[in-house]
């Protein structure tokens, strides 16, 4: 044996005593490392697995966050559109508030309004009710005086041997008449409302026979009646024919008529009432003497029919036949007692 090869040997051998224990060392140590290593391998996916699981429980818990979240945001976008919606709401009612508190003082000034209107019609009726009562009572006072007269006239004529028969309901009394479109056009249909339009102001001439203007129970008697005055420059003095052509070509406003006469409807004339009851009565009426009467009684019953027929617009159309017709006043009357079954 070499000497190189004994050195090789005791290096061998010395290698030997020295690495075998660090071989075993290693290999034990490569054991502990291999089981800490599959230990810490087992404790990282132990760790990572708490680490998924905490991860799974935090993406939960962040999913029901956002979820709280969308919910929280869901009702506050609800709550703000509530609120504007009230608000809206608040406003709507306000505007109805103010609009019923508007409509309110409107039925408030209505009411009032209403309430005053009904106090001036309830005086103006009672206004009214009165001056009707008034008019009525000055009728009856007018019809009893009428009556009273005719009683005293029935006596006087009785004294004379003259007997009347019944009254018609033809009154052939004076009366003022107007064209009835410029009555109608300026409110004027009694004699009292043409005393307030005189008295107002307005300029009307009155057409007048001589006489009605002189006597003493005529014109100016009747202006202290009513309370007025046509004024001497407005009063046309004429015929008494003439009157009513005066008053149909416009010549005069305001015209004395009688009654009865046939021109008032041929002429379109409107009688003023006479309201106050100045004119006395001119009632027709049949008067027959005494003696006559009692050979002949039934003559009174026949006069009486007549009597009986007789009224203003019946005799204005029996005058205006013959006025305006020219009709002669036999035939007028023949016709009239014809058609009403007197003979």
């Amino acid at each position: 044996m070499t000497t190189t090869t004994k050195i090789f040997v005791i290096l061998v051998c010395i290698f030997s005593f020295i690495l075998t224990p660090l071989v075993i060392a290693y290999a034990a140590q490569k054991e502990n490392w291999r089981k800490l290593a599959n230990d810490t391998r087992a404790e990282l996916n132990i760790a990572y697995a708490s680490q998924q699981s905490a991860l799974a429980i935090l993406n939960a818990e962040e999913a029901r966050y956002a979820a709280l979240q969308k919910r929280d945001l869901d009702r506050y976008l609800d709550l703000q559109q509530q609120y504007a919606r009230l608000q809206t709401e608040l406003g709507d009612l306000s505007r109805e508030r103010d609009e019923l508190k508007r409509s309110r003082d409107a039925w408030t000034t209505s009411a009032s309004l209403l309430t005053a209107e009904m106090a001036v019609k309830t005086a103006h009726n009672k206004e009214l009710t009165d001056a009707k009562e008034a008019a009525l009572s000055g009728e009856r006072e007018l019809q009893t005086r009428n009556l009273q007269l005719v009683d005293r006239v029935k006596e006087l004529d009785a004294q004379k041997g003259i007997v009347w028969l019944n009254p018609s309901q033809a009154n052939n009394t004076y009366g003022l008449a107007m064209r009835a479109a410029d009555a109608g056009e300026k409110g004027i249909a009694s004699i009292s409302d043409l005393a307030a339009a005189v008295n107002d102001g307005q300029s009307l001439t009155f057409g007048s026979n001589a006489e009605f203007y002189a006597r003493p129970d005529g014109l100016k008697p009747l202006e202290t009646a009513y309370g007025f005055e046509f004024g001497r420059a407005n009063v046309k003095r004429m015929d008494t024919g003439l009157v009513y052509q005066a008053l149909r070509d416009g010549q005069v406003d305001v015209g004395l008529v009688f009654a009865t006469d046939g021109r008032i409807p041929a002429f379109d004339f409107t009688v003023l009432e006479d309201d106050q009851g100045y004119f006395p009565s001119y009632a027709l009426a049949p008067v027959i003497r005494t003696e006559v009467l009692e050979a002949n009684p039934g003559i009174g019953d026949l006069l009486n029919e007549v009597s009986a027929k007789l009224d203003d617009q019946v005799m204005a159309a029996l005058n205006a036949s013959v006025d305006v017709d020219k009709v002669s006043v036999e035939n007028a009357a023949a016709k009239f007692l014809q058609d009403n079954g007197l003979i």
